[in-house]
């Protein structure tokens, strides 16, 4: 096994050529905004989500998350095939989950990819105005939902808010409170067609020892969205027909998205005191 610039295990090895990208935040005291990116790092933005200004405190190699929030933190690619990593800390009682998800087209920092499609869908099922991008989801790999946080799943979102969950066996998980923890999350397109997302761990926070979780073989017909969710989000499918990736009207169709995406991101629910480091993405061999 190999290493990398922060001493971490490399599961699989970087595609020759591959994008690589290592969070540089180990010089000096910056903030990151919300809806912008990194002054020091054009490829590192921040969403905290909906009601929130939180924003990120990066200082000593570490990223800090003070205020509550949905932080999602997008690296910026394309990115097909990879092995994203971070360790956490979480140091409150609120944090519900951790995720890390890939080959996303979901809209990210400043809206993008699909700006020039985005439109104000007002109001949504859930009686609150939403911007679509029309693009890709992401395959994500969840740690917790619920405090104390148990349970680690894979999952899918085809398009904003249509999502398969409870994938992969939703494997027993335990996140000690005020303990560094690593997580990975890897997405391959197999020989068949298929597209693999693995989640990993590293519980001793020694950057050496990891342990799969859980994993969920995606064969593009496993994980179809139940006709409820459909019709109750039939307003966002409706208006992204043709538009952006082109997924719509027939989402189920396109549970296997083989091709690049434009963001890896991890997203964080519900922190209020949650330190990270560590993170990366790399581009890595399909199978």
């Amino acid at each position: 096994m190999t290493t990398d610039v922060f001493g971490v295990t490399e599961l699989y090895p970087t595609v020759g050529g591959g994008k690589e990208w290592f969070s540089n935040w180990g010089s000096g005291i910056r903030y990151v905004a919300n809806q912008t990116y990194d002054a020091s790092d054009s490829d590192f933005g921040l969403i905290t989500g909906t009601g929130s200004n939180d924003k990120l405190c990066i200082k000593c190699g570490e990223s800090k998350i003070r205020q509550f929030g949905e932080n999602r933190l997008f690296v910026n690619g394309p990115w097909t095939n990879t092995e994203m990593t971070i360790f956490a800390r979480v140091k409150d009682a609120t944090t519900s989950s951790i995720q890390l998800r890939s080959r996303s087209n979901h809209f990210g920092v400043g809206l993008e990819p699909y700006s020039a499609t985005n439109q104000y869908v007002d109001p949504n099922p859930q009686g609150v105005p939403d911007y679509m991008s029309c693009g890709f989801g992401n395959y994500l790999v969840r740690w917790g939902q619920t405090y104390p946080i148990d349970f680690a799943d894979v999952g899918i979102e085809i398009i904003h808010e249509l999502y398969k969950l409870g994938l992969g066996g939703a494997a027993s998980f335990t996140m000690t409170n005020d303990v560094w923890i690593g997580y990975k999350q890897i997405t391959r397109t197999l020989a068949n067609g298929h597209v693999l997302v693995e989640g990993w761990n590293n519980m001793s926070g020694d950057k050496t020892t990891w342990t799969e979780t859980l994993e969920f073989d995606f064969d593009g017909s496993n994980a179809t969205i139940d006709s409820g969710t459909l019709s109750f989000w039939s307003s966002f499918t409706s208006y992204c027909t043709g538009k952006g990736d082109n997924l719509c009207p027939d989402v189920n169709s396109h549970q296997i998205w083989p091709g690049p995406g434009k963001w890896c991101y991890v997203r964080i629910n519900n922190p209020t005191k949650v330190d990270l480091k560590y993170f990366s993405v790399r581009e890595i061999v399909p199978f």
